[in-house]
């Protein structure tokens, strides 16, 4: 089904599976899975569903949407997932599971051509190293593709393109008929574009100072083409990734020990464009030399946003022990140790552009209210000064986080009745973080969390299955690091209980299956970032508390059926209302619609999240010869609308998609044509509030670090071939 369906990366494995949605507002810096409406209020926090390739955690946001190869399935579990993934499945999980060696030769060579420079070629090979005792697999991929939105800027770089090399390698060993042991090497070079990011400037709720300070409404369409610009330099983000996996499996009599390592080494750099602009430039005023004071010149700005590299080290070992899965009583234990080295580095801004000759500083000056006006602080120049002479990014000024951990967890699972099952899980888990600033200020804590989960079957007949979950999940506290204002703070556990009810359906000939579900989630301790504007010249900053609580409530319909043979339909519908039941936002006090209740959002819809989704598709078959057969399938995806943040203020509208892929196939060949976005959506994914870096919102007025809103928007109607051979 991966393969037929063309899913390459999470935002496909989204748009086929209800109540999972995939936000990723700065091409690959910050993927965000959402299960079941649990967004994150911070969205450069960890995330709130975790992602797992062969059941290893993918600690750091920047390798979570990784360029995967040879995909034998992906598991999407919801709801928090304690004793069988752990660390961080506090909606769910995500296990992207990879093919094993096989025991005879065989291998597949796919080659695929499109529009927008779209070329890709992967190979991958299997088979017996050593009879009955060792087999391997290697497969190895080239993706490159120029990204669908021209740039405005002449001789600027592609925008929303991407080049992926990519190695997989893994062995599988059978020493004894008791013993299999299993090693895996994945390696990567990625080079991913700038994002198609706009900027839309703010609007509404105007501050004492009277300027702007967010969005309201809907964020429009972006004109085909002419929204985006990147100026030379601005050449994105470029990953390195190396992960390795270790397994084993011995299976006694009366027990089977499980072990499982992993290992993995990130790092992840960009240099993007600071405008955010088609024309590639920012508009900033400034004082000129002699004449009166407070003359105001402007001019333009091409500058870069520089990340200086971020390293993640991540190192986990989880034993588990297990009884035999066909006795009437099932019970597991295991142990769990992780740690995480995050050493990241300084973020700021590159002026490209000089000075006017009849500069004199940057806007705003404070100055005495008499004569002779002395300055007081050349506040613009504080601000601005090192974006003009070098010195905003310094390569010495990396943070560090350091974090360890621990859990023992078990479950059992027993048949109280040939119909009715029970299972509990437990975890204890215990974490600690320290963390060092670029000035070297320290801080570490630590925490402790038990989760649970209760769960009970019946099948009340051959193909009706009734069950019901209770689940505890706490995501763990952590160190917060703000780069404007150094400060750093410490969070507790966010926690949350979901309740599930769920009916799964099979028909006496296998030809229907359904899984419909209902739930209840409860979320407590939510971190909210709570953003503060000093006087200039600083930056808004953010402090991230546990300051609120929330509420879910929705159903999940999955059906799948074969009307014939060579016809088969699948559909997926959910229904998420996720929203505040008390929350306060400290940054919301100063929006007059929200001053008398100073920011409290209690009862606003949870950012991110859509209350409707729905997805669709159909496979048609029909021979053509003894040897070929034609293939049609079609996949479509809708979501309602998603708003921006708590404020509710802001939003992005409803999209749909429709892909289709169509045709001819051999036990050897596969030569196939697909359509993504057949009717070209291109209204915006998502959005965020953040500020422009300049001192003007009109090129006129001076306003201090102007809010904005960057929108991401995806790419249009793209089109290709596949060639495909199995040998």
């Amino acid at each position: 089904m991966i393969e037929d369906a063309g899913i390459s990366n999470l935002d496909d494995v989204a748009q086929m599976t209800p109540g999972l949605t995939f936000y990723s507002p700065f091409g690959e810096q910050i993927p965000t899975p959402v299960i079941r409406g649990i967004s994150q209020t911070n969205i450069f926090g960890e995330t709130n569903a975790a992602v797992f390739v062969d059941g290893v955690y993918v600690s750091g946001r920047q390798g979570l949407n990784l360029s995967q190869l040879d995909i034998a399935r992906i598991e999407v579990v919801k709801g928090p997932q304690s004793a069988l993934y752990g660390r961080n499945s506090f909606s769910g999980a995500i296990n992207i599971i990879t093919a094993e060696p096989s025991d005879v030769f065989s291998g597949k060579g796919e080659v695929t051509v499109g529009d927008h420079g779209r070329r890709a070629a992967r190979l991958s090979v299997s088979g017996p190293l050593v009879a009955d005792k060792l087999s391997g697999r290697l497969a190895v991929g080239y993706d490159r593709w120029d990204g669908a939105f021209d740039n405005t800027i002449k001789d600027g770089p592609d925008i929303g393109g991407s080049t992926y090399q990519t190695l997989l390698a893994s062995l599988a060993a059978h020493p004894t008929p008791r013993l299999d042991l299993g090693a895996s090497l994945y390696v990567s070079h990625d080079e991913i574009d700038q994002a198609a990011v706009a900027s839309v400037a703010a609007n509404c709720e105007r501050n004492s100072a009277g300027a702007y300070q967010t969005v309201c409404g809907e964020i429009a369409q972006a004109p085909v083409n002419a929204a985006f610009g990147a100026i030379r330099g601005a050449t994105g983000d470029t990953r390195d990734l190396t992960k390795i996996s270790l397994t084993g499996e011995w299976r006694g009599d009366f027990l089977t020990v499980n072990a499982l390592t992993g290992f993995s080494d990130l790092t992840y750099e960009s240099v993007t464009d600071g405008s955010r602009t088609a024309t590639g430039s920012t508009l900033f005023l400034y004082e000129k030399t002699g004449g009166p004071p407070f003359r105001l010149g402007a001019f333009a700005v091409e500058m870069l946003r520089i990340a200086r590299p971020v390293e993640v080290q991540e190192f986990s070992q989880e034993i588990r022990a297990s009884t035999p899965q066909d006795r009437r009583v099932r019970v597991s234990l295991g142990a769990f140790y992780y740690e995480v080295e995050t050493t990241t580095g300084d973020v700021g801004i590159q002026a490209l552009t000089p000075k006017p000759e009849d500069f004199s500083s940057f806007a705003p000056n404070i100055r005495l209210p008499f004569p002779p006006f002395a300055v007081v602080a050349p506040v613009g120049n504080l601000a601005f000064g090192g974006w003009f002479n070098g010195t905003d990014v310094d390569p010495n000024a990396n943070s560090r986080a350091d974090t360890k951990g621990w859990a023992l967890f078990g479950s059992v699972d027993g048949e109280i009745t040939p119909q009715l099952t029970a299972r509990a899980e437990l975890r204890y888990a215990y974490d600690e973080q320290s963390f060092v600033s670029p000035a070297g200020v320290a801080q570490s804590d630590d925490w402790k969390a038990v989760t649970s989960r209760f769960t009970l079957d019946w099948r009340a007949r051959d193909g009706l299955l009734v069950y019901a979950t209770a689940a505890r999940g706490a995501k763990p506290g952590g160190i917060s690091y703000d780069v404007q204002s150094a400060r750093i703070n410490s969070y507790d556990p966010e926690t949350l209980w979901n309740y599930e009810l769920g009916l799964k359906t099979t028909s006496t000939d296998r030809r229907f299956t359904s899984d419909l579900s209902v739930y209840y989630i409860d979320w407590q301790d939510i971190l909210i970032p709570q953003i503060y504007t000093p006087a200039p010249p600083a930056l808004p900053y953010a402090v991230e508390t546990n300051a609120g609580s929330a509420s879910v409530y929705g159903a999940e319909l999955q059906s799948q059926m074969r009307w014939t043979p060579t016809f088969t339909t699948s559909l997926g519908l959910s229904y998420n209302d996720a929203r505040f039941d008390d929350a306060v936002l400290a940054t919301y006090a100063t929006f007059p619609s929200y001053a008398a209740t100073g920011g409290d959002v209690s009862g606003n819809q949870l950012a991110q999240t859509s209350k409707w989704q729905a997805n669709g598709s159909f496979t048609y078959e029909r021979d053509l010869t003894a040897d070929w057969r034609w293939t049609l399938r079609g996949d479509a995806f809708y979501r309602t609308k998603q708003f921006n943040g708590a404020d509710n203020l802001s939003w992005v509208p409803s999209r749909g998609t429709v892909n289709l892929r169509t045709g001819v196939r051999s036990d050897r060949w596969t030569i196939e044509a697909f359509v993504d976005n057949l009717f070209d959506d291109v209204k915006p994914t998502g959005a965020f509030r953040d500020v422009s870096f300049t001192n003007t919102a009109d090129g006129a007025n001076v306003t201090f670090f102007p809010w904005r809103m960057s929108v991401s928007y995806s790419p249009g109607r793209t089109a290709g071939l596949v060639v495909r051979a199995r040998f």
